[in-house]
């Protein structure tokens, strides 16, 4: 279950639904502000609007989906997933 209207506070640790190619489920990893070291670089997640970003409160979050990693921005975040139900076929 998404609740689409939720997505003002998401924290490291949330389960999100959002929509890249294909609805998909992942873990915040890093929020605005948060910085992110890989292969030995160290960088920052932008905390400030993106100029190009066609809606007001949009920014970029690291997701993970299993193992990898995506910078999303926030304007393709459909909401946090509160329940995940597990379906038996």
């Amino acid at each position: 279950m998404v609740y689409k209207r939720s997505c003002a506070d998401l924290k490291v640790g949330n389960v999100v639904l959002f929509d890249e190619a294909q609805p998909l489920l992942g873990k915040v990893i890093a929020v605005p502000g948060d910085t992110i070291n890989v292969q030995g670089t160290i960088y920052r997640i932008p905390a400030i609007r993106q100029k190009h970003c066609p809606c007001s409160y949009c920014s970029y979050y690291l997701i993970g989906v299993g193992h990898k990693q995506m910078l999303i921005q926030r304007c393709n975040i459909v909401g946090k997933a509160h329940f995940l139900f597990r379906w038996k076929r």
